[in-house]
């Protein structure tokens, strides 16, 4: 495909949406669930296919069968336009599941499951037939369609239609996923495309219906909508293109789940109460993402001071931490959502009298710990009782821009080579070469930040990238131990680990690199990040539940009419 076409393609966000229409009206129930290949320019220069042959199954036992025509049309990348990259998408075996009560309920939304399958044809007589590849190999996403709207009514309708639904529920992480990232910059690939994050807020109504509120740093009408139009109805939620939910575990885990929602829910809706006495002053918006209250001491904690501060505003006191003279108490948009779900211990009633004190309880909790740039879990040997032993010697972490490479090894799992795992890994830098559209001031100044500081940033990353696809496929009892020494040398460089002397040298102690605590953070990037790590893992903080795209009665009928012409 030609760059010209490749552009023209990612603008095709409508044709996308005409695509997941005419499926709908194609799907007998809700609970079909389509796995469609999605493929993009880098990945069919690497693996090509000569169909869009699929297959369809019903979510719990029943049986496979061949997509239709209908539903490979919406499966072809070139047909529909729906041109997501590997990079942009999450395993399928790390979906949280789906209720009955949601699949079968009369809320005018549709959940489909797009997945991009590494399945291999079969024979049966000598005709190809293909087969159901393992989950494990899966990535995709599992798209909730609802109704569009621009409107602050129309909006508000969609949002009881997901409310209504039991998808979303309070405490969820509304991610905000820009599709037309891919092609860009390299920091926006290695943002998986997400761009803001939010938190949803579900009220219940009088007739038995539920909204879904948002609120959001900053907290303006433009991004937050205001108590008035919070339903998805501000300017940045009409033009987002998709929303990505993730589900914190601990809200979910089966311990005090039901006080730490009602918790969370609390200091939600004081927060909407009380937003107009705080912000700006003294609570003012952060367009600095690489600079956050979260200061690391020895062994990653820090003083949460700051997440006590944002109680006490809302609970109408006055902030007691120390910040920055120049920019004062700020936030931006995931750290505020990390310092609400901080507070799911805390009672905003009976810890009130604490907080307004100038305590810092010890209810307040990091809800996942801050991230460095690059983790250590995913390179870690699996040990014989079951165990992860991280090559470096530290504590098991994920970092920040692990998401693509994450996501590259889930595609290639059983590869015994690793050359086509680093052609995946490849494509996610060398495709990203286009015009920045759609990202704000705040992400440009963080590549340019980046690049300022480091101009091999993203050269080293990618190099960074490929060798640890050759370790991971090394036997552990012979591992090439200059290779782990290079991958663990740039892990404490990009993590900003290695002690530099005033000659611009490493200080070296005993003939080794003395070591401090770099910084640590959490994009919005940094919940999608944890969705990726396997199920049941004791890092994992956040589970990937859908992504939400809004769709018109009219774009339904374009693309039924588009279909049954042939064209």
């Amino acid at each position: 495909m030609s760059r010209t076409n490749l552009i023209s393609s990612r603008k095709s966000t409508t044709s996308a949406i005409l695509a997941l229409a005419g499926l709908i009206a194609q799907i007998a129930t809700p609970a079909y669930a389509l796995n469609a290949k999605i493929d993009t320019a880098t990945e069919k220069a690497i693996q090509s296919t000569s169909s869009t042959s699929e297959l369809i199954g019903k979510i719990g036992n029943q049986p496979a069968r061949p997509a239709n025509a209908i539903e490979a049309f919406a499966s072809d990348a070139r047909k529909s336009g729906m041109l997501i990259p590997y990079f942009f998408q999450v395993p399928r075996s790390e979906f949280a599941p789906i209720p009955d009560s949601v699949l079968t309920n009369n809320s005018k939304v549709t959940v489909v499951d797009q997945v991009r399958m590494h399945w291999v044809n079969g024979r049966t007589r000598g005709v190809k037939v293909p087969m159901v590849p393992s989950i494990e190999n899966s990535v995709g996403l599992r798209w909730l369609l609802a109704p569009q709207a621009t409107t602050s009514q129309g909006r508000l309708q969609s949002a009881t239609a997901i409310g209504s639904s039991g998808m979303v529920q309070t405490g969820d992480v509304i991610l905000s996923f820009r599709k037309e990232w891919y092609a860009t910059l390299p920091y926006s690939h290695l943002q998986l495309g997400v761009s803001h994050a939010g938190l949803a807020l579900i009220d219940k109504n009088a007739d038995g219906s539920s909204t879904l509120r948002n609120v959001d740093m900053p907290l303006d009408v433009e991004t937050w909508g205001g108590n008035g139009n919070d339903h998805l109805a501000s300017k940045h939620y009409v033009e987002a293109p998709y929303l990505h939910i993730v589900r914190p575990t601990a809200l979910h885990d089966g311990v005090n789940d039901a006080q730490e929602k009602k918790n969370v829910e609390g200091w939600l809706r004081l927060i909407r109460s009380n937003a107009s006495k705080f912000y700006k002053n003294p609570m003012k918006f952060n367009q600095d993402y690489m600079t956050s209250n979260f200061k690391p001491q020895a062994g990653g904690t820090g003083d949460l001071t700051y997440v006590a501060d944002l109680a006490r505003l809302a609970l109408g006191g006055s902030i007691r931490g120390q910040y920055d003279a120049s920019k004062g108490y700020s936030m931006y948009c995931s750290e505020f959502a990390w310092v609400i779900l901080s507070l799911r211990d805390c009672d905003p009633v009976t810890s009130k009298d604490a907080f307004l004190r100038g305590e810092t309880p010890s209810c307040v909790k990091s809800i996942m710990q801050p991230m460095p740039v690059l983790g250590n879990y995913h390179t870690a040997v699996n040990m014989p009782d079951g165990s992860k032993k991280s090559l470096d010697g530290g504590p098991l972490e994920v970092g920040l821009a692990d998401g693509a490479m994450m996501i590259a090894d889930r595609l290639t799992a059983g590869d015994v080579n690793p050359a086509r795992r680093n052609a995946f890994i490849l494509g996610t830098f060398t495709t990203a070469d286009g015009a920045p559209e759609h990202i704000s001031s705040g992400h440009l100044a963080v590549q340019k930040g980046i690049l300022a500081k480091n101009p091999k940033f993203f050269e080293l990353l990618k190099h960074y990238f490929v060798i640890t696809g050759d370790i991971m496929r090394m036997n552990p009892m012979a591992l090439d131990m200059a290779k782990v020494q290079e991958m663990v040398g740039l892990q404490l460089g990009f993590n900003e680990r290695i002690q530099m002397g005033a000659d611009g040298n490493p200080v070296i102690s005993n003939g080794r690199p003395v070591l401090k605590q770099g910084p640590l953070n959490y994009s919005p990037t940094a919940f999608l990040v944890h969705a990726l790590l396997p199920r049941g893992e004791k890092l994992k903080s956040f589970n990937y539940v859908t992504s939400i795209v809004f769709m018109s009665d009219r774009q339904r009928t374009q693309v039924e009419a588009k279909l049954k012409s042939g064209n």
